[in-house]
């Protein structure tokens, strides 16, 4: 007889995109980013795998939406430390700056 599988120990459906465009706070991206996005436990799941960063919400576009903010909120965070990193940060702010960029640029 066959197994059955559970709807919980199911592997979740991913979908995978790339958001582009305009960022919060008056800047943009430079290039297109890959997000996968899921639904884990009644959430929304955005992750970034390039940029190490992940973002939840209860609809598809709220996830969307905080990935956004969670790019700026980074790339912000690593401009205030300025030569305070470590070389591993400085490897994850060149990333951010190499995507970020003045919306007017």
């Amino acid at each position: 007889m066959p197994e059955e599988r559970s709807a919980s120990s199911a592997q979740p459906l991913v979908e995978i995109l790339h958001i582009e465009g305009d960022l919060p706070g008056d800047l943009a991206l430079a290039r297109p980013v890959r997000v996968e996005i899921w639904i884990e436990n009644d959430e929304f799941v955005a992750d970034v795998a390039d940029l190490n960063l992940h973002a939840f919400g209860v609809t598809r576009d709220e996830a969307l939406t905080s990935v956004r903010v969670q790019i700026v909120e980074n790339y912000q965070r690593f401009k205030s430390l300025g030569g305070r990193l470590s070389p591993l940060m400085s490897q994850e702010a060149a990333q951010f700056e190499e995507i970020v960029l003045p919306r007017h640029a």
